[in-house]
């Protein structure tokens, strides 16, 4: 019978930190940060004034790089790219940052489709919820805010009729009617 694997608790590696010396610190958070291109974001989002675009651009990287270097479809790819956005928006909390992020999911997801062949519906379902979600700040942030992301907004439905599962329709609907707000 195998043993189950003991998960440390955060209460635990809190405990551990608090007891560290800062270079200590400092030479863990490196490790952290040579990890992956996502710790590195994650920790320049930590450190740098929330309306930096060299963090936003670290961001929108990781997002594109979920699509690019998947080989055919994963929820990773999904599930990475969500991740990214919900952690940009936490620790940066910009809107028009979390805005472009959810735009540039929605350009990958709706490229890698035209590119790949149809998906399926969870896949779609993930980036209408991320459309809406974006439509909703914009429309709160006002006609500035649309006017600045409009052309890649319109650009999105020139695929539309390329896109299955009710995707391409969902896609002219709502760019329509955001057009129509502002």
């Amino acid at each position: 019978m195998k043993e189950k694997k003991k998960v440390p608790v955060w209460g635990s590696i809190k405990q551990q930190l608090n007891e560290k010396s800062k270079e200590d610190l400092i030479e863990l958070i490196k490790k952290i940060f040579d990890f992956s291109s996502e710790a590195q974001a994650i920790l320049q989002a930590n450190m740098v004034e929330s309306n930096d675009n060299t963090t936003l651009e670290l961001f929108r990287e990781n997002i594109k790089k979920n699509f690019i270097t998947n080989r055919g479809f994963s929820k990773n790819m999904l599930l990475d790219s969500k991740r990214m956005v919900q952690e940009y928006s936490k620790t940066t909390r910009n809107t028009i940052g979390i805005i472009d992020l959810l735009l540039t999911f929605i350009e990958c997801g709706t490229e890698y489709t035209v590119v790949n062949g149809d998906i399926n519906e969870p896949f779609y379902d993930s980036l209408e919820t991320a459309f809406e979600e974006m439509s909703n700040m914009i429309r709160i942030c006002g006609v500035d805010t649309y006017r600045l992301f409009s052309s890649r907004i319109k650009a999105l439905a020139e695929h539309a009729d390329q896109i299955g599962w009710g995707y391409g329709d969902f896609l002219v609907e709502e760019i329509a009617l955001l057009k129509k707000e502002f």
